[in-house]
This record gives C-alpha cells, structure tokens and sequence, in this order.
C-alpha cells in the first residue's frame, strides 16, 4: 500500500513473497574510443569483434542469468506459498520511504501480518516513522 508521511514523503508498506529481494540490474556505461583507422578493413573487423565482445556477449550473460533467476523463482513460490499458507513460515513486512528500505520485520500468519501492515501505515501517516524508537509487535 502506498501513503505519505506528514512531511510529505512517500512510503510503501508491503509484504513479501520471497525471503530474498531480486537485484536491481544497473545500467552499464561503457566507453568506446574513436578509431583512427586508415584501413577500413581494419575498422571494419575490429568494428565487429567489439560489437560481439561488448554488447553481445554481455546481453546474453544477462538474459542467461535472469532467465536462471526468473525460473528459480517460480521454482520455490509454491513451496513458499504453502510454507507460509500452512504457519510455518513468517511472512516479511517492509516499509519502503522511496527506494530505501526504512524497516523489516516477519509476522506469522496473513491475517496478522495484514494487520501489521496496517499499524505501520497508520503509524507512518500519523508521524511515528518505523525505526524510530516504537518496538514492532511481530
């Protein structure tokens, strides 16, 4: 759920699904230095090697391991969804101001996790910003 503080400030409190977040992919900068070639053969070749060694290859390791990771993923949620459906596992709350994760915490059962996050909601629209000072009731 989405809400803002009273200093204005976006929040998001949520529960998790995984007991691990998936990385966020940076952009990759990459420099190339002019050629100063007299021989065009010579460009052309060299040209085409570091178009396949640099972008080629790169997005092939990336799609690789995303598609690793993705399938990974949907590997392990049923055994997640039934862990948690079943009490065994806790459910992770986390209250997000912008991309800083601002607090964490695991609450057992969806019910009572569900509640949680509405304390927190309430707490952080009224001014008690998590982490500072009130004790979770996990």
């Amino acid at each position: 759920m989405n809400l803002q503080d009273p200093s204005g400030a976006a929040w998001r409190v949520k529960r998790r699904w995984l007991p691990w977040r998936l990385r966020k992919r940076r952009d990759v900068d990459l420099d190339v230095p002019m050629l100063d070639a007299d021989d065009l053969v010579a460009a052309l070749v060299i040209f085409v090697v570091v178009v396949v060694v640099v972008v080629f290859f790169p997005v092939i390791l990336v799609l690789a391991v995303f598609a690793a990771e993705l399938f990974l993923l949907f590997l392990l949620l049923p055994i997640f969804i039934l862990l948690r459906a079943l009490f065994v596992a806790r459910w992770p709350i986390e209250a997000w101001r912008g991309d800083v994760l601002a607090h964490s915490e695991a609450v057992r059962g969806w019910g009572d996790s569900h509640r949680r996050m509405l304390e927190l909601a309430d707490g952080i629209r009224r001014g008690d910003l998590p982490g500072s000072g009130a004790s979770p009731t996990a």
